[in-house]
């Protein structure tokens, strides 16, 4: 979604493809929500997006190839479903990385739809990857202070 917890993902391919040997394929996937609207961006936006959609995980990807530069890495960005695209490159894959998403505490560890449906549909292994806590002082709301509800 979007480059917050990149580090934490791309950290446990790069480790896994070096450990391994293998090479690392990058996925970036999207659609939009409203079946028109996608429609009408796959026929005129496309190639505008997927270059977009590039440049964006090329740049994410800058310092992780110079510190691991025996691994090899691919770059798929598609216009899809995230799921479906993930799950179609597991398809090939022998470990897919995802991370979870960051939720505040008091939900405790949740997945989201997108990890639910590759769990789901996985042909090979799945690892679920943990976001590093969030600074104090960040978005998450404060439930309560003292015992009091907060409003």
């Amino acid at each position: 979604r979007s480059a917050e917890h990149s580090a934490e993902l791309l950290e446990a391919g790069f480790d896994h493809a070096a450990a391994t040997g293998a090479s690392l394929e990058v996925v970036h996937a999207w659609d939009l929500p409203d079946a028109y609207a996608n429609l009408v961006e796959a026929r005129t936006r496309d190639p505008e997006w997927l270059d977009a959609g590039t440049r964006f995980i090329e740049h994410e990807l800058d310092g992780w190839r110079e510190r691991h530069p025996d691994v090899p890495v691919t770059v798929r960005v598609v216009y899809d479903r995230p799921s479906r695209a993930i799950s179609a490159a597991g398809a090939e894959a022998e470990l897919v990385v995802l991370v979870r998403r960051p939720m505040p505490a008091y939900f405790g560890a949740h997945l989201g739809s997108t990890a639910r449906a590759v769990l789901r549909g996985a042909a090979c292994p799945v690892l679920i990857v943990p976001p590093h806590p969030r600074e104090k002082g960040s978005a998450d709301p404060e439930i309560e202070r003292a015992g009091e509800l907060l409003r």
